[in-house]
């Protein structure tokens, strides 16, 4: 990677972290436009493509990056997050699976494949994987909010109950999880 591409990358990468997109989308357009194949440039756009609603498109950047040399576990978790987006659960279960045999320890990776898992009906699997997600990192209210899913489809309200309680220590202000938390009291007459 030549310099002034570097500084491209990283100038892009500012103003897709302060939320000004389309200034990072030009930014990534030109870094390509020098060097089409790049893996980071095609991996952030494919993210904020995905960031903006437009997953078709983040699936084929994404999976392009996702293609060259040693492409790091979170190009693999990001494409899972995209095809995720779209419904393709078979696609994104993969996309995390390689994200795993890549870095094993990878909570984020780990909590989205129970998600997909979940999808799936794949109940004992999901809850075993969101398990080792929260193992990793047991800080996140939406790893506990995952888990608190997979118990609420089997049918153990006390168990999501308790894992919805516990993300919102963590988040009191966690959307889903009061949501869900709520639905759960619901169905158990409180």
């Amino acid at each position: 990677m030549t310099a002034a591409l570097k500084v491209l990358l990283n100038e892009a990468l500012a103003h897709h972290t302060a939320l000004r997109w389309e200034a990072a989308e030009a930014l990534y357009g030109q870094a390509l436009a020098a060097e089409p194949e790049h893996p980071d440039a095609l991996h952030l756009l494919g993210v904020l493509c995905h960031q903006t609603g437009r997953d078709a498109r983040a699936v084929e950047l994404i999976a392009r990056a996702c293609q060259t040399p040693r492409a790091p576990a979170d190009f693999h978790n990001n494409l899972g997050e995209a095809l995720r987006a779209l419904r393709r659960w078979e696609e994104a279960e993969d996309s995390y699976r390689r994200a795993l045999a890549l870095r094993p320890a990878f909570p984020e990776a780990l909590s989205n494949l129970g998600t997909v898992l979940r999808e799936q009906g794949k109940l004992g699997e999901a809850a075993r994987t969101s398990e080792r997600a929260l193992a990793l990192d047991a800080n996140r209210a939406e790893f506990h909010n995952n888990l608190g899913l997979v118990h609420k489809e089997r049918g153990d309200l006390d168990a999501a109950e308790a894992c919805y309680r516990r993300a919102l220590a963590l988040d009191p202000e966690h959307a889903e999880t009061l949501s869900n938390l709520g639905i759960v009291l619901y169905m158990q007459g409180r």
